[in-house]
């Protein structure tokens, strides 16, 4: 029986975390609370994915196909939390050993029709589902196609 291989190319969006910060704050105002301090801390960045997570779990089975998983991505020059981005996968297939070619393959790692339509449907749920006043900024908002992990190896 063959293996699986390891690794997979995503694509889908990603957007800097300072700014999914202010989505999850919109989608739920207040989540994040903390012990009464002189001080108010830094809330650790890792709620925020959390929070999304829950939000998007809660939604109906009809909704929740239109939000995307979500996956936090550090700087591989820095790895601080400053340098992240959040990127929400749409699509991925199998990749072998070649991924540099494959990265090029305008079939799977470049923008098409069938994106734009999961990205709007994903931005018109927010727009429902969203406590605040936000509205999303398309110029915040990058296609990307990133090698991770073959969902098969999940446990």
């Amino acid at each position: 029986m063959q293996q699986a291989p390891r690794y997979a190319l995503y694509s889908g969006y990603c957007i800097p975390s300072d700014y999914f910060i202010e989505l999850a704050e919109a989608l739920n105002p207040g989540y994040i609370r903390y012990a009464p301090s002189p001080i108010p801390p830094k809330p650790w960045f890792g709620n925020y994915l959390v929070f999304y997570d829950a939000w998007r779990r809660h939604l109906s089975e009809e909704d929740r196909d239109k939000a995307p998983l979500v996956q936090e991505i550090r700087s591989e020059d820095t790895g601080e939390e400053e340098d992240t981005k959040v990127f929400f996968p749409l699509r991925y297939v199998e990749v072998g050993s070649d991924v540099s070619t494959q990265m090029q393959d305008p079939a799977l790692c470049k923008e098409n029709e069938t994106d734009r339509i999961k990205r709007d449907q994903f931005l018109d749920l927010i727009e429902r589902t969203r406590k605040t006043q936000f509205t999303v900024d398309m110029s915040r908002l990058h296609f990307e196609c990133i090698k991770e992990t073959n969902p098969f190896y999940y446990v």
